[in-house]
Parts: C-alpha cells; structure tokens; sequence
C-alpha cells in the first residue's frame, strides 16, 4: 500500500477522534460560510433590486428646455417612446391656470403612462378621508372600462382639493385667459410631491386650452441601470438632442448609490467580522486537538514521520471539513439570501454559480490559515518528552 493510501486511512481515521471537537470547527465553519454565500449572492443582485426599488419614487431622468426656452417640442417624446420602448417615460405641460378666480398650477400628461413612474402613487374615486385610495394603475384600468371615460378627467392634488372643497364626482371649470373647459373630478390623488397642489389632466386638453399644439413643459424617464448607466444615457441623450437640457434627478441618483455602497458596506463589515470569530474559533479547536493528540504525535515522530507530514494531516482534516463546510454554507447562504431578499424587495434571486467556488474557497482559506498557527507548535515537540508522558 503506497503512502498517500496510507496517508488519507490515517486522515479517515482521524475523524473517528474527538468528533465533538470537529463538529464544534464543522459548524464554525458552516456559519462563516453561509454568511459569505449570503453576501454574494445578495452582492450580485443587490444593486438591481435596490434600483428596481428607486424607480418607486419616480424619475431619474428629465428632458426640458434650455435657456430661455419654456417649451420642447412633443416629437422628442415620440422618438423617445419609439426608439426606448422599454424606458418609462412621461410627458408634461404646465400652465397657471384659474378655478373660482384663484391661480392653480394645471399638470396635463398621460395617464396610462403615471404607473411606470409612479406606481407609489394614490387615488381615492371618493372622500379621501374615507377609504384606503388605489393606486393609479388600478385607477387608470377602472376609469378605461367605464362607459362615461370619453367625458375626461381630472385629478386634483390632496391638497388642492382641501383648498377648494371638492369631492370626487364634481365638475370642475378651469379657465385660462378667455378659454375655459368644464371636466369631471375623478378623484384626488396623493403623491407626496408638489403634485399634491396641482390639477392633473389631459395633456391633449391642456394643449387645446393653452394653445401650445404639440409642445411640452418636460419629459420624465426611468432609466434602469445604476448611476453610471443613468449618466452615460444622460449623455448620449444630450448629444442627439443639443437643443434641450437633459439632466438627471439628483436626489434619486445619489440615494440609490448611497444605499447600495452602504448596504455593501455594512454586508462586508459584518462578514468580516464574522470570519474572524470563525478565525479565532478554528484556531482554538485546532490547537485543543494538537494538545489531545500529543501522545500521537509523538509516536508518529518516533515513527519517522516529519513535521510537514503531521501538519498536512491536519491541514487535510480541516481542508475537508472546510470543503463540506463551503458546500453547506453556500446553500444555506442562497436561502437566506433569498428569505432577505423576500423580506425586503418581495423578489426571487437568481442563483449564480460563480459564488459556489468564491464561498468553498475563502472557507478552506480561512481553515488552512487558522490550521496553520497552532500546528507550528508541532516543530518545537520533542518525541521522547511526549511518549514520557512529559509533555
């Protein structure tokens, strides 16, 4: 039998010794290394969940005019939605208008378009005191069904309907200069923006009241990806269209690259953490094996064996607990990944084989490199002292 069969019967009788002890360093092991599958695999997919969760509050981008300009023509908006279908966009035209001879600042837009930027936002069809509201997708649905939908609508900021008293169901005269349009108040909605003090309606109607055929106030965007891609297509933007501003929503930007470094941070912090407490543990467990087996070493020195060959059998006990540790760990890892990930974005993630070998590797790392403290104590035992039981 040649001496690497030798060498792994030696290692598989090795674990039949102090099994408590090795499934105290199995465990510590398993912990570190599901804590590590878990921060990858949320690593990978954190940044495109916390964007899909910042498109909640709206627009990243906005396309208005430049200068002295107050309007952009509303062919911008039809390339936009013909070459960028995937992109959530919506047009806007504003204009001060009047309601019982008080100003009121109108918003016209397009209603079938509000849910891909603001799906946050609320509806109430009646007394905004008195029901939960919907949210303006389930609104919009609603409102196409009915038979009275070719009348129009309006919708009025919480706020300006508390200013004027209304309830749903009334009909509103919204008056600019000599032009005037009577529309059905559909609802109230609540946004916690500025729109909470407008009127919302028609972006055809505010057009046909105001005059302004074909233009528009600004076009917001949603454009997936983070920061840097939002700001690479801000430029390629602004250079197919030089006589617009195209800027980007700053605060939505900048929070969303803040949670995502921070929430890295504090996953990388507490996995490093983590893996020292699982360091320290290692070295504590196998420096009590070293000492429970002082009488085997002896022997095996006396034997003929050198100290690289009794280290290396230590190094290949924790070497396979690390690999099954990794293995362990990485699966846990992706299910707890999944569970916060539930919890948080109520999202799947997807698995990436990528992490298997990253979690399997930095565990055997940190075994190996916790193995290798205490066994260097193996060069300093002397045989003969050991098998006088002197040790």
């Amino acid at each position: 039998m040649n001496r690497t069969v030798w060498f792994f019967r030696i290692v598989a009788k090795a674990f039949q010794v102090h099994p408590g002890r090795k499934a105290l360093s199995l465990a510590a092991l398993t912990v570190g290394a599901t804590l590590l599958g878990t921060f990858f695999n949320l690593y990978f997919d954190l940044p495109g969940k916390v964007t899909a969760e910042f498109r909640n509050l709206g627009a990243n981008l906005v396309l208005a005019p430049k200068g002295s300009e107050t309007t952009i023509p509303e062919s911008i908006h039809a390339q936009l939605a013909r070459d960028h279908p995937q992109w959530p966009h919506l047009p806007w035209l504003y204009a001060i208008g009047e309601v019982n001879r008080e100003d009121v600042i109108l918003g016209g837009t397009e209603l079938e378009r509000l849910p891909a930027l603001s799906p946050g936002w609320k509806v109430f069809p009646q007394d905004i005191g008195k029901e939960t509201g919907e949210t303006v997708e389930a609104f919009w649905d609603r409102l196409r069904q009915s038979s009275n939908a070719q009348q129009g609508w309006l919708l009025a900021g919480e706020k300006a309907a508390e200013h004027f008293g209304w309830k749903p169901g009334e009909d509103v005269r919204i008056e600019y200069g000599d032009v005037a349009v009577v529309l059905p108040l559909r609802g109230i909605v609540a946004t916690g923006g500025s729109e909470d003090s407008q009127l919302l309606l028609p972006l055809s109607r505010l057009q046909a009241l105001t005059g302004r055929t074909a233009q528009l106030s600004m076009i917001q965007a949603g454009i997936p990806g983070a920061a840097a891609e939002v700001e690479s297509t801000r430029q390629q933007l602004a250079g197919r269209w030089p006589e617009i501003e195209v800027r980007p929503v700053r605060p939505v930007i900048e929070s969303e690259a803040r949670v995502v470094l921070k929430v890295q941070g504090l996953m990388f912090g507490l996995t490093m953490v983590v893996l020292s407490l699982v360091l320290f543990s290692v070295v504590i467990t196998v420096s009590g094996l070293v000492l429970d087996r002082e009488y085997d070493i002896g022997v095996m020195k006396a034997l003929g064996a050198s100290d690289r060959g009794i280290a290396l059998l230590f190094s290949a006990e924790m070497a396979i607990l690390a690999i099954l540790a990794g293995t362990l760990g990485c699966l846990l890892g992706l299910g707890l990944a999944q569970w916060a990930a539930h919890q948080i974005f109520r999202a799947t993630l997807s698995w990436h084989w990528e992490t298997f070998p990253a979690v399997v590797a930095m565990t055997l790392a940190v075994a190996l490199l916790a193995t290798a403290l205490p066994v260097r104590r193996i060069r300093r035992m002397d045989p003969a002292v050991l098998l006088r039981g002197n040790g």
